[in-house]
């Protein structure tokens, strides 16, 4: 059996919950980590909380880091996720500027590892445009990103995993 992937989820409450839960119900993810200033609600006790979503990414040697907070935090905690050696999953949208895009741009590169946005759009009609069939099969031999297709399969599903495989797609 192959290592189970790392994942930190920084914000529990709302979006962020079924990121919990998903990554909850993946055999090969192991939800070690979760943070938000509420508290962790009615999440699982076992995971480590942190009220900062800072204290979350420094603290713990993590394969993914899921960032479901507010927009404004996104381009700082990313790119400290990108500089830990994380995978990032960010809901979108990923960042506030375009300065702050192209900076998360050279961070993603700079680290060889892989920046997924979450995208809610269950009913538009792009996403029949993404192809994929809904399996999420990405190319294999892209290293980090076939580790961030995983997340995305199995925490994501649908849209997001027809989005991985394609390497992306912008919805009209």
């Amino acid at each position: 059996m192959t290592e189970r992937l790392r994942v930190g989820v920084a914000g529990v409450h709302g979006h962020g919950r079924g990121h919990v839960d998903a990554v909850l119900g993946a055999a090969d993810l192991e939800l070690v980590t979760v943070a938000d200033p509420r508290g962790g609600g009615d999440g699982p006790s076992s995971p480590r909380g942190f009220p900062p979503a800072r204290a979350l990414i420094v603290a713990g040697d993590l394969g993914v880091v899921v960032l479901s907070t507010p927009i404004p935090t996104h381009a700082g905690l990313a790119r400290l996720a990108l500089a830990r050696g994380a995978h990032v999953l960010l809901e979108k949208p990923p960042v506030a500027s375009v300065a702050d895009h192209h900076a998360l741009v050279r961070a993603t590169d700079a680290a060889s590892r892989a920046v997924q946005v979450g995208f809610q759009s269950l009913g538009r009609a792009g996403v029949a445009g993404t192809g994929g069939g809904g399996e999420g099969k990405a190319d294999e031999g892209a290293g980090g990103r076939a580790i961030a297709d995983q997340l995305v399969r199995h925490a994501l599903g649908g849209v997001a995993a027809r989005l991985a495989a394609t390497g992306g797609a912008v919805d009209p």
